[in-house]
Parts: C-alpha cells; structure tokens; sequence
C-alpha cells in the first residue's frame, strides 16, 4: 500500500532530520581528531550539509589544492593561464554524468550536495545527468524526485528514470548489471540527435566523496589524457581488533601487468614500476579499473558500433568477469588504453568508513607536473580473471586464471 503524499512528506522529514542529526554527531565525532578548530576558509563553493566534507584535514587538503589554482580552467568563467589552455582546449567541456540507484538513501543526500557544488562550478550549461534507478524499497526514489527539483531550478539537462521493475529471479548478475548501466546511457543518444554532445562520461556509484575529489578526478583526466580515469575506493576489513581500511574493487582492478590489487594498502601494488609510483602517492596506468568513479572518454561511445557493458560470451567461452571489467577490456580493443588510478583520491560507501579516509588524507603538496605525468605502454597480453557463472549468484564462484582478452575476446587457456 503506498504512502498518501501527508505520510510521505513526513516520513521524507523524519529520515532527513535523522540524517542532519547523525551528520552532526558524525561531525563532532571526526573533529576531535583534527588539531583546533574548524578555520574560516573560502572554498569553491559553501560545504553545507556536508559535515564529512568540511573538517579540517579536508579544508587543508582543499587549501592545498586550491593554492595551486590547478582547476580554475574547469570553472564555468575559467581565469586562464598559458599552461590551462594546454588543458582546457578549445572552450569549457561537456560532462555526461551517469548513475545507477537501488535503496541508497543513505548516500544520496551527501552525494548530491556535492554534485550541485559541481554542477555549479562546471557550469549548468555544461552538465547532463542521468539516473536510472529501480526497484528500491526506501526513500531513494522520493530523494531523487526532490534534487530534480533542485537542477530543474538550475536549469540542468537531465534524464531521472525510476522503475519498479526489480532483479528478474532467475537472472545473471552481470548480464543484469549491464542492462541496467546501459539504461543509464541511453539518453546520451537522445541528446547526440538534439544535437548536444558530450566530452567526458563520468559514472558514480554510490559513493562518499568530496568536491575536491571529483574536481581532481576531472583534472587528472584532462592532464594525463586518459581514457578512464578513477579513485580507489575502500571499506573495512580485519578482525573485530584489527580492523583497517583495504581497497574495495579486488574484482575488477587489474595493474598495468593484469594482475590484481591487493585488499591490503600497505602491501602496495605488484607491477614493480606501478608500486614505486604508488608510493609517491601518484597517479599510475592500469589495464582496468572503477573503483566507484569512473571518468571516461566519449570517444567510444560516438562510434558507429558504440561501446556498451555487456556480459562474457558464452558460446566463445569467454571468461565470465564483471561488466565494468569487460567493459576495460573493450576499451583496449578499441584503441582506448590509457586508464588510470590515482591513490591520492579516495571514497568510500559508507559514512563511517568515510570518516576513516579523512583521518588519513595525504596533505603534502602537490607533486610537479612533470612528477605526476604518467608514461603510457602497451597492454598486458594477458589478465587475471575471476568469473562469476553461475546464476542468481552474488559474488564470483570460479577461481582465478590468466586469460587473453586483446582481438575483442576473453578465452580462457
């Protein structure tokens, strides 16, 4: 039975006021681990409703950033050095903004305060976003009907699609989790024909992050032109009494030799040369990653056969990965490798293990240009995959092996 729009209304105050309120405590909680109190600083835009975004080590880090003035050429009235114009182009670019949602009322508030600080500072005019969200139990749908609002008032092109149609049972994960991904970029092609077109496809899940962090996301892309570009994402792992933040996409990430990460940061990367960068805290080329954000060259998507997530062939044996695995794999074999992690830059899925990554932010400056640019090489003849086959599974169910995936296939040896 639904909820009349008065019971509605006030079960959407209830979970707002309740998400204000554990902020808050959030906040508090946080600031007693950051040395005086909060400074009074200009920020690109105002942080409110957005206490993981606005403690002091985060301040400092935006400070550090922000001295620089390494995103001024991504503000929708840039002020223009001879080394942005290398960046920028020719004039402001294009952002398709991509999601997919099911019953992350959780994340939504904190993630869409970010977005329209970005939005603002990218320019409404420069911004489309896509959601399609299905089959949530929560209040991720009235959550998202009440930013339309918001971008509508801004006048931000946009495409919320909300379904109740739910995972078919039986049904495969990944074949599942394709559909829906393409869901999500099928307005891309609607506005190709209204004559609107866009440079960089950026995927969010449903993720905790900063401004800053997107912001750097986005630079990263344009300076290293890379074809995908992302974060490292985290959660927590361990005992009851040794619990510690690893990296979360094991699955998917591969190094530049196609192996995969380890769940541990400290023990760093395999790729030797990757791991020394690593290290240093810079970004570093990859065969593949997601990693929660993704930032991606349009490129591939305007082909006359466009790039879309898929699942592993069955009749050419195909190794069954993740699509956004696949989806790297395709991007090889099309000529689009140069994908790229950068460490500095991480988020997370949760507020408390967000509150973990603020504790630890790197806040040393900025390495030189020269330092951070990445050298690209070819890819790695071979990959480790781990499949998932089986239906109605969750998580991968086969071991690892080391498959050939270049010639637009993936079969194993």
């Amino acid at each position: 039975m639904s909820l009349k729009p008065r019971a509605l209304k006030r079960s959407l105050t209830v979970v707002l006021l309740t998400y204000i309120a554990f902020l808050f405590y959030i906040y508090q909680r946080n600031s007693a681990y950051d040395t005086g109190p909060t400074p009074a600083v200009k920020t690109i835009h105002d942080y409110s409703f957005a206490p993981l975004c606005n403690t002091v080590s985060r301040i400092k880090v935006a400070e550090a950033f922000q001295a620089s003035e390494r995103y001024a050429y991504l503000e929708q009235k840039p002020s223009v050095t001879k080394g942005a114009l290398k960046i920028i182009g020719k004039g402001p670019k294009k952002y398709y903004f991509s999601s997919n949602f099911v019953n992350n009322q959780e994340a939504l508030p904190h993630l869409f305060s970010q977005l329209l600080s970005i939005f603002k500072f990218l320019g409404p005019e420069n911004v489309f976003f896509s959601i399609f969200e299905n089959g949530s139990t929560d209040n991720t749908t009235a959550i998202i009907r009440d930013f339309e609002k918001k971008i509508t008032e801004l006048k931000i092109r946009h495409s919320f699609v909300s379904s109740k149609h739910k995972r078919p049972n039986p049904s495969h994960r990944i074949e599942y989790l394709a559909g829906v991904r393409n869901r999500a970029i099928e307005p891309l092609y609607k506005e190709q024909k209204l004559g609107f077109t866009y440079d960089k496809i950026v995927f969010l899940n449903d993720v905790f992050f900063c401004e800053n962090d997107l912001l750097e996301l986005l630079y990263q892309s344009d300076f290293q032109g890379a074809d995908i570009t992302c974060p490292m994402d985290v959660d927590m792992f361990g005992g009851s009494d040794n619990r510690m933040l690893g990296f979360r996409d094991v699955w998917v990430a591969r190094d530049i030799s196609g192996d995969r990460h380890y769940k541990n940061f400290s023990l760093g990367i395999r790729h030797e040369e990757t791991n020394k960068r690593y290290r240093d805290n810079l970004p570093f080329q990859v065969q593949c990653c997601w990693n929660g954000i993704a930032i991606i060259n349009s490129a591939p998507f305007y082909q006359e056969n466009p790039i879309k997530f898929r699942r592993s062939d069955i009749v050419e044996n195909e190794c069954s990965a993740s699509e956004c695995s696949l989806f790297c794999n395709d991007m090889w074999n099309r000529g689009f490798g140069k994908i790229i992690t950068v460490p500095r830059i991480k988020v997370s899925y949760n507020q408390f293990d967000q509150i973990a990554v603020n504790r630890g932010l790197n806040i040393t400056p900025v390495a030189d240009k020269e330092a951070e640019r990445v050298t690209y090489i070819g890819p790695p003849e071979k990959i480790v995959c781990v499949g998932l086959n089986g239906v109605n599974k969750i998580n991968p169910d086969s071991g690892a092996i080391w498959v050939t995936y270049l010639k637009n296939k993936t079969h194993s040896d």
